[in-house]
């Protein structure tokens, strides 16, 4: 487990305000922690696989399905069991970077309660 998660992350870095340079420094701080992670060398060989697939069970992952299916309010039947492909997630998180807080906040899959804290799992994902 890294010490991160997306509380800390936009805590450090802000949830409000996120700018594309922000963001590309978050992505660089979950990067360096995972360089120093003690597992990271049984974990190598899965980003090298065409077959690596990650699963995601709450928070970020189902907040980026359902902005994906452009839910007019967050359903779980809808979101479970989704596959989402990498460059369908690189959509959704260049779209998210794009928003500014107000729009996020708009987003019913996002809403005033994750608005702040989407970019930072977004960062985490990536």
């Amino acid at each position: 487990s890294l010490p991160v998660g997306v509380v800390s992350l936009a805590e450090r870095f802000g949830g409000r305000t996120v700018t594309r340079e922000i963001f590309a420094a978050m992505v660089d701080d979950v990067a360096g922690r995972l360089a120093s992670f003690d597992g990271r060398d049984r974990l190598s060989h899965l980003k090298a696989s065409p077959n690596f697939h990650l699963l995601g069970t709450s928070g970020t992952v189902t907040t980026l399905a359902g902005v994906h299916l452009d839910l007019e309010r967050y359903d779980r039947r809808r979101v479970d069991g989704l596959w989402m492909d990498r460059d369908s997630v690189d959509r959704m998180v260049e779209r998210l970077v794009g928003w500014d807080f107000q729009q996020r906040c708009a987003n019913p899959c996002i809403g005033a309660d994750r608005a702040d804290l989407v970019l930072a799992g977004c960062a985490i994902l990536e």
